[in-house]
């Protein structure tokens, strides 16, 4: 895999401080994300790679976007890893893909390879029922310490004190 990122590689080619800080905070974000995926590839971001066919399985593969490198090493975990240096230039032709439209698109990639594993899904499952969960019971709390309560003794608007209710009998005894 090619990097920018180890000895003899360079990102001097990227236009302006704007296009570093996006393409540092991607590859940050991505490895922290990922870090067992992607343990031994300093550039995950890198769009130069070759990979053994027997690793790429292709019914496990759903890219969105063009971080294929990514898609392949969260997806399909290349045992051994080899980098080599690469040094970005200035463009020649041709316009950049970073827009924000693909900014969202591959955030929106980062959240599917991060919600693939049946873990993961069960989490997040966890934490839609935690999000109805809480703030029921903060407003349950809140009404119980302002006085309302669900006691149907006490929530009769007809009746004053406590109501008494006939003792039970069992249709079955005689």
């Amino acid at each position: 895999m090619a990097s920018r990122y180890i000895s003899g590689g360079s990102r001097a080619g990227l236009a302006g401080s704007y296009r570093i800080a996006v393409s540092r905070g991607a590859t940050w974000l991505t490895k922290g994300l990922f870090p067992r995926a992607l343990r031994g590839i300093s550039d995950p971001m890198s769009g130069f790679f070759a990979m053994r066919r027997s690793v790429v399985t292709a019914e496990a593969l759903k890219p969105l976007g063009y971080k294929i490198l990514l898609e392949l090493a969260v997806r399909c975990r290349p045992g051994k890893v080899a980098e080599v240096p690469f040094v970005f230039q200035d463009r020649y032709s041709g316009e950049s893909k970073s827009t924000a439209r693909e900014g969202m698109r591959f955030l929106a990639h980062l959240a599917s390879l991060r919600s693939a594993t049946p873990l993961a899904r069960m989490v997040g499952f966890g934490l839609i029922g935690l999000s109805g969960f809480v703030p029921n019971l903060a407003a349950l709390w809140l009404l119980t310490r302002a006085g309302c309560t669900t006691s149907p003794r006490r929530s009769s608007p007809t009746r004053r004190g406590p109501v008494e209710l006939p003792p039970h009998r069992d249709p079955a005894l005689p």
